[in-house]
């Protein structure tokens, strides 16, 4: 069916199958490398993931700032625009580490660093 609206079938997300049964709650969620969206970890699931494959995502209508000051998150390095946008998908500032920005050069030297507290 993607092929036929002019899509890749590389370039859409799973569905969760009709019979599925879910869990109601929205507690949205982001998963695999092209980021598909799903209300909760339990559509997710039905979809074919796992929840080492989710990161929480921002939930609708709820007000971040736009700059771009990436940051990771959590045991998954949940990658975030910046530090609001982790907080209102539920993380604190312990849970997250500045990233490097797209566009930035980094060597290929292995010289690991420690940053920070956390």
């Amino acid at each position: 069916e993607a092929e036929a609206a002019g899509y890749a079938s590389k370039q859409c997300c799973r569905a969760v199958p009709e019979d599925a049964a879910v869990t109601m709650n929205y507690e949205p969620v982001t998963c695999g490398a092209k980021s598909c969206l799903y209300d909760n970890q339990s559509a997710a699931d039905a979809a074919g993931y796992t929840s080492d494959d989710c990161c929480n995502a921002v939930p609708d209508g709820v007000s971040v700032t736009t700059d771009y000051a990436p940051v990771t998150c959590g045991a998954k390095s949940c990658l975030y625009n910046n530090p609001s946008e982790a907080e209102a998908a539920g993380y604190t500032s312990d849970d997250c580490c500045n990233a490097v920005p797209d566009g930035v050069s980094v060597t290929t030297d292995y010289a690991p660093v420690t940053c920070g507290a956390k």
